[in-house]
């Protein structure tokens, strides 16, 4: 047995458990830098991700499945025909009053290049929704991303 080991500082066991975890994330970052060429002809390029979150209770009700079909033919479709990902979630906000708002929300996640067609066009599918279904906002963040095809 040895007894006479260093005692170990639990600050500093954390340290290092922070450095060699920054470590694997800079050598996965690296890994993904995009220099390795594509393969099978895929295709890789930046772009943008754009994500809406549209909650579904109005003034008069809920967005009911068929008004959400509707929108999403309408409104989303036709400006991103390449497709878009459509999540069921559940979100709460503070309303102007400072009540706590509990719903159910359905979020997009649409990736596009970036282009202020794409990025006006995201703007045009949160104005329509608000003014559709009365809603005060809509929610949208947009990130950067790396696609492949």
């Amino acid at each position: 047995m040895l007894k006479n080991r260093l005692p170990v500082c639990p600050a500093r066991l954390a340290r290092a458990f922070i450095a060699l975890f920054l470590m694997g994330n800079v050598a996965a970052t690296l890994a993904l830098d995009g220099t390795a060429p594509p393969e099978n002809g895929d295709t890789c390029a930046d772009g943008i991700v754009s994500r809406l979150y549209f909650g579904q209770t109005t003034p008069t009700g809920v967005v009911t499945d068929a008004q959400w079909s509707a929108f999403i033919a309408e409104s989303v479709t036709p400006r991103f025909p390449s497709g878009f990902t459509e999540l069921r979630a559940h979100g709460r906000w503070r309303n102007e009053r400072g009540a706590v708002i509990d719903e159910a929300t359905r979020i997009l996640e649409i990736a596009h290049d970036g282009a202020p067609l794409a990025r006006a066009h995201v703007r045009i599918v949160a104005a329509d929704y608000k003014s559709r279904f009365a809603q005060q906002s809509v929610l949208v963040t947009q990130f950067a991303s790396f696609q492949c095809l």
